[in-house]
């Protein structure tokens, strides 16, 4: 929790240089900086998977009971990706400016994964 972990997985210090969104209040403007951060669950997300996939079975039912529990396994990693996300954005943040607590986390609005912190 809180670790950028392995891959492809990176937190890096953006530049907006244009926005489709400028007209709209509190959104992207250009030249905001803005800080983002792209990692996963930690393993957990894959680990919920290998439990519920076999050799013989690779798929669910729509609507049954075990679909509906891989679902909700699954938006708990994906909440637990989002918190590990925010965790990394701050500990990041407060190297770039130690003692500023103005920092605040939000998302860009393009999928539950592309989440950035800006000020």
């Amino acid at each position: 929790m809180g670790t950028i972990g392995a891959g492809n997985h990176f937190a890096e210090v953006q530049v907006v240089e244009a926005s489709s969104l400028a007209n709209i209040d509190n959104s992207l403007q250009q030249d905001n900086v803005v800080l983002l951060v792209h990692s996963g669950s930690q393993g957990l997300g894959g680990n919920i998977l290998k439990k519920c996939m076999t050799e013989t079975r690779t798929s669910f039912g729509e609507g049954s009971a075990d679909a509906i529990g891989y679902m909700e396994e699954h938006n708990q990693a994906c909440e637990c990706a989002k918190a590990s996300r925010d965790l990394i954005a701050l500990q990041f943040l407060a190297c770039l400016e130690p003692g500023n607590e103005d920092w605040t986390l939000g998302s860009s609005g393009a999928s539950a994964l592309d989440e950035k912190a800006s000020r």
